[in-house]
């Protein structure tokens, strides 16, 4: 879900106790690729990535929820880009 042609990550709005692992992941990866990732929240996740950080594992999820091909059919390899991947 992040192999997209126009690939734009907004970070995730979390709980508190999560907060710290995520700021520094988002501070290094806006620091690589600040024009795909930016640390403005648009969503809230809770997804099957929450387990492994209530378990301490820091881990964060990538979806681009703005893509408008996101599970439909014209979700083809013209939308795709490797170097998003």
């Amino acid at each position: 879900m992040i192999g997209n042609r126009d690939l734009k990550k907004y970070s995730e709005k979390v709980d508190e106790d999560y907060a710290s692992f995520l700021e520094d992941f988002w501070e290094f990866i806006t620091s690589i690729y600040p024009r795909v990732f930016t640390k403005q929240t648009h969503y809230a996740i809770y997804d099957d990535h929450i387990p492994f950080l209530k378990k301490g594992i820091p881990i964060t999820e990538l979806i681009d929820f703005q893509y408008p091909c996101w599970y439909r059919i014209k979700y083809a390899l013209d939308k795709c880009s490797a170097q998003s991947l």
